[in-house]
């Protein structure tokens, strides 16, 4: 339930209309659909805080929002504020980047409401600021066959741009039209009294109604005029939509006092208005007053919620304005957007000072104000805000300024958009080579960019140079030494060389902190995490992650990066609860400039622990979308993380099906033929994690000697290189495999030197969870004394020593799926084919694959066959 709000003394309450909206719950749908001014907001907000209503989420649109991923995030957001359980595994608004088929995205959200257990009412109010393409059709998609828990309620100026007809037919669409809006008698006169003229009399009050057609707006702007020049004001005022706007400006407008008529003409250029921002912009003092003063009979200029002192003009009055501002003083346009942007500037708000100073026309001051955005932006990792406006200027050469394309460029290539940061280098290197080569510290900024790009788009490949460390040595006076520094840290820990990651990230976390550079001194502090934590420094991780999370602000970006350490924190002390909660409370939150690292982690992180809860076909469904987010680029490290977590459920479920359908997915089969593991070789983080898969697929077919042969070779490359943690699971996984040539005392006494050896305490929940049946072991040495376990040990670790059996092969595969999937799925094993699925389900060809590839990836099976295996392996 939405909290109940007090209405303000100008608002009418309108019984019969909230009874309407109570109707909603009868619906799929409910359209109010009406032109501006006919009060559908103030309607929407009331019924929403009333007592009576239903959990309700509100979210008012604008132009912004036909991004779709900025949408679905308000969207998923806004839910789980109302539903806690709204599970983003399912509707993940970073999804709709990764081509998501508008029908998938409508099965997702339905499956994600279903998932509340609550029923839902949403409202989208302003949605005829609603225009992307693929969003309308995954609405449409939506009402076709909407949850019953879900109920949907759209306000609209204009006819919405949907499949309408259906609804209406089967009596699923409830319309309240401006008609059904239009003000009574009675509400015309308690409004006269809301407004202090509750002698109005009655005929007067029937000549409003008469000429304004019970229009909201109309009615209002009439009584505005009578308060000022009395009974006859009415007597020729014109209802009509279009007429009312030179009413209001001959009438309304002209009786104000010159000081607020200016203050109301010349800040009709701003979306919102504040006192501050008025006598700044227009040169004067008091504007906070006058503000305040008519804001309180709610006469077109409104309160912004929960935005002390900032108001806005309605649409019909900020239109008039601005037409009269342009018509009467054309010239003081351009030094109002001037002035208006030296205001946000100051203020910090750089959007809207750029927006200004692009509308100003002065072209020198746009180029400086973007050069601090990108700076500022890219120091607070809000680097969303720098590809908007990379988009917006998409061909410009402004984007080739020395000071503009680097961090742009840099921008690009944290998320993954390889091609086009590739392109622009080269575009801006040809840019600043014309008459030679590049001049001043260019070429040093050049070179770093190429390698950071090559860095990342080619993973585990990027090979250590000279001329990497040259560029340390050029760079040790210069911003970018940070910038190299976490580059080469970073690079040394993807193969493992952690004394030297350790030592060049720590001294560029220093160098980030010097500059203000928040978000990269937490990225910094994330790779320092994870060189702890390699190095099986568990203390150290959860003594560092713990402060910097809490002394990170909740919206601020490098809170991402903050709590991606604290979730491996969490799961580390077997707080699987608390990382569970965090992976659900950041994938909504994940965006495509999201670092890979972050969204490989908690991504892995969170389908660990839906595994652990019994949930293993969400879990291989979230699997499955990192596999899609991976999928262009060149990540061989995340790669074989995914093979390995895959591997690992799937060998913890004991299904034949899944064992070897992940296999052949990662070629597994084929690298242990080839003898990949059969000798020591230089290490890297994805040999090692494709080598644990091996292991986990050669153990289900009882291959134990190649499984034992492989763990030997891997241990002999990882203890030398001080790689703890690995070593640790390596370890583990070497006493479960070799079990079974040793009786019970030889078992335990074995295990007892390897504990002793490392230390309990780095047997951490990923060593119980990365060697399965290593729990039981050590619960048995400590059952017959040869290793007696602390009892705080138990107590932290005891759902993984003593594991239950919550992982069953022999799940019903319709437990499993959405509805829609269910009944592809039974005509999949009728043997249709794909075509005559299609026409089946009246879907198209493209969306029954896509349906048809996340069936595949939920039952783990690569193809229709094993599908069909599957079903009948349960079946038995």
């Amino acid at each position: 339930m939405t909290t109940t709000e007090t209405c303000s003394d100008s608002r009418l309450l309108r019984p019969h209309l909230q009874e309407r909206l109570q109707q909603s719950q009868h619906y799929a749908l409910t359209l109010l659909l009406a032109p501006a001014g006919c009060g559908k907001s103030t309607l929407l907000q009331q019924w929403a805080t009333s007592p009576t209503a239903p959990d309700t989420v509100l979210l008012s649109l604008t132009e912004e929002d036909n991004d779709q991923v900025r949408l679905f995030n308000r969207l998923a957001d806004a839910i789980r504020r109302i539903a806690p359980a709204f599970d983003t595994t399912r509707f993940n608004p970073f999804d709709s980047r990764t081509g998501l088929p508008p029908a998938a995205t409508a099965d997702a959200f339905a499956d994600a409401v279903r998932s509340t257990g609550q029923h839902l009412t949403l409202i989208i109010d302003e949605f005829q600021n609603l225009r992307n393409s693929r969003v309308l059709q995954a609405l449409d998609c939506l009402l076709e066959d909407p949850p019953a828990a879900l109920h949907l309620i759209f306000a609209s100026r204009t006819l919405p741009r949907l499949r309408l007809g259906k609804l209406r037919l089967d009596g699923r669409l409830q319309t309240i039209d401006q008609q059904a809006l239009q003000v009574t008698a009675a509400e015309a006169a308690e409004l006269c009294r809301r407004l202090g003229d509750p002698n109005l009399p009655a005929a007067a009050v029937d000549q409003l109604l008469a000429v304004t057609e019970g229009w909201m707006a109309g009615l209002r702007l009439a009584l505005l005029a009578a308060s000022r020049t009395g009974l006859e004001a009415i007597a020729c005022f014109n209802g009509r939509q279009p007429e009312v706007v030179d009413y209001f400006g001959d009438v309304v407008f002209r009786g104000l006092p010159e000081e607020q008529r200016e203050l109301f003409v010349q800040s009709a250029l701003f979306d919102q208005i504040s006192g501050p921002l008025c006598d700044h912009t227009l040169q004067r003092t008091g504007s906070a007053l006058t503000l305040e003063r008519v804001a309180a009979h709610q006469l077109f200029v409104i309160p912004v919620e929960n935005r002390p002192g900032w108001y806005r003009y309605h649409t019909l009055l900020r239109d008039f304005l601005a037409s009269r501002l342009a018509v009467e003083s054309p010239d003081i346009i351009s030094g109002l957007h001037r002035r208006a942007a030296d205001y946000f500037q100051r203020q910090g708000d750089l959007d809207r000072a750029l927006r200004h100073t692009r509308d100003s026309g002065d072209s020198g001051l746009f180029a400086t104000i973007l050069a601090e955005a990108f700076n500022t932006w890219g120091k607070e990792g809000s680097f969303y805000r720098i590809l908007q406006w990379a988009d917006e200027l998409a061909g410009s050469n402004l984007l080739l300024r020395p000071e503009i394309a680097p961090p742009l460029i840099c921008t690009l290539t944290l998320s993954r958009q390889f091609h086009r940061a590739g392109c622009l280098l080269e575009v801006f290197r040809r840019h600043h080579s014309a008459d030679g080569e590049p001049q001043g510290d260019l070429p040093l900024v050049i070179r770093f960019l190429e390698l950071h790009l090559e860095l990342f788009q080619h993973d585990t490949d990027f090979l250590v140079r000279d001329d990497l460390q040259h560029l340390l040595l050029q760079s040790q006076d210069h911003y970018l030494h940070a910038f190299t520094l976490c580059m080469v840290a970073y690079h040394h820990l993807q193969h493992a060389r952690l004394d030297l990651a350790l030592r060049h990230a720590l001294q560029a976390r220093e160098e980030f902190l010097h500059q203000g550079h928040r978000f990269m001194a937490a990225y910094v502090d994330l790779i320092i995490a994870l060189c702890n934590r390699t190095m099986g420094r568990l203390d150290i991780v959860q003594r560092d992650v713990q402060k910097a999370f809490e002394d990170t602000p909740p919206r601020s970006p490098a809170r991402i990066l903050r709590s991606t350490a604290m979730i491996v924190a969490f799961y580390e002390q077997n707080r699987l609860d608390d990382a569970h909660d965090l992976c659900a409370d950041l994938l909504p939150r994940l965006n495509a400039t999201s670092a890979t690292e972050v969204i490989s982690t908690v991504y892995l992180t969170h389908a660990r622990t839906l595994f652990q809860q019994g949930k293993p076909d969400r879990a291989r469904h979230l699997i499955g979308k990192l596999q899609g987010i991976l999928r262009p680029g060149n990540y061989d490290r995340f790669d074989s993380h995914l093979a390995a977590e895959s591997l690992r459920q799937a060998f913890i479920s004991g299904d034949r099906v899944l064992v070897e359908s992940a296999a052949r997915q990662f070629g597994i089969p084929e690298e242990v033929s080839a003898g990949t593991w059969d000798r020591q070789r230089p290490y890297t983080e994805s040999w090692e994690r494709l080598g644990l898969a091996a292991v986990y697929w050669l153990q289900a077919n009882r291959r134990l000697d190649t499984a034992e042969r492989i763990l030997r070779v891997l241990i002999r490359e990882v203890e030398p290189a001080g790689i703890i943690s690995r070593a640790v699971v390596l370890e583990a996984n070497l006493l479960v495999v070799t079990a079974r040539k040793h009786d019970r005392l030889a078992r335990s006494q074995a295990l007892r030197r390897t504990v002793m050896a490392y230390g309990l305490m780095r047997f951490s929940r990923s060593v119980l969870d990365e060697a399965p049946g290593f729990g039981s072991l050590l619960m048995e040495a400590d059952r017959c004394g040869v290793l007696p376990l602390p009892t705080e040990y138990i107590d932290v670790f005891r759902d993984a020593l003593e594991p239950t059996a919550a992982h069953s092969s022999a799940a019903d595969p319709t437990t499993l799926l959405t509805d829609k999937e269910q009944e592809i799925y039974h005509h999949l094993l009728a043997g249709l084919s794909n075509n005559d699925i299609s026409i089946r389900t009246g879907i198209t060809i493209a969306t029954t694959k896509w349906h048809l590839k996340n069936i595949y990836s939920k039952l783990g099976v690569s193809n229709r066959t094993e599908a069909v295996l599957r079903h009948r392996t349960v079946a038995r």
